[in-house]
């Protein structure tokens, strides 16, 4: 299975070597990303951040040669990403009146980073327009703690006159006191557990 996927993988590269059309390439990086082991919501996010490149380099009439893609046409990319609205191509959901946070335009952008950085590995490209690039750092996100009148309603709406209220109730004071991630703690057996402290 892994080797016929290398195997498209290679027939893809070889095919568009010649054609470096940004477009074609984006279907054979896809390919490769699925290879690396990237997770289905990484890729979720390449397909965006590869969609609304490709929409920009369309509305902008620029060449889609991704060796003809300059430093310059990236840099006026995130000036377009931090003047763009979101939602701006979402099938469900109209454009909203704000901009795209910080933390969306970083995505975008090292998606783009990652997909160049490809190019190069694979000879298609000879220099990466994104290593004279600063992605914009996103902005610290500070996550507000719940106040002690919300801890106690979310407690009192779990019965624990039932082995799954009782359950439900250990795990919300279990993420609570320790901070764990949620994934951690379906992970959690019985020899992670110390009971004599």
């Amino acid at each position: 299975m892994e080797r016929n996927v290398e195997k498209q993988l290679a027939q893809v590269v070889e095919r568009h070597r010649n054609n470096n059309d940004i477009e074609q390439l984006i279907s054979g990086y896809k390919i490769c990303a699925k290879t690396e082991g990237k997770s289905p919501g990484t890729l979720t996010t390449y397909v965006t951040a590869f969609k609304r490149f490709v929409h920009f380099l369309k509305a902008n009439k620029c060449c889609h040669d991704v060796t003809e893609i300059s430093t310059k046409v990236i840099r006026d990319y995130i000036l377009y990403l931090q003047q763009s609205k979101t939602f701006l191509q979402h099938p469900f959901t109209g454009p909203q009146n704000k901009t795209l946070e910080g933390h969306s335009i970083n995505c975008y952008l090292r998606a783009l980073g990652a997909f160049w950085s490809w190019l190069v590995r694979e000879e298609i490209v000879q220099s990466n327009p994104f290593s004279k690039i600063v992605i914009p750092k996103p902005p610290k996100k500070i996550i507000p703690a719940f106040s002690d009148t919300q801890i106690q309603t979310l407690l009192r709406g779990i019965s624990t006159n039932y082995k799954i209220g009782f359950r439900d109730y250990t795990i919300v004071l279990i993420l609570l006191d320790t901070g764990i991630r949620a994934s951690e703690l379906a992970c959690l057996t019985l020899d992670d557990i110390n009971l004599c402290k």
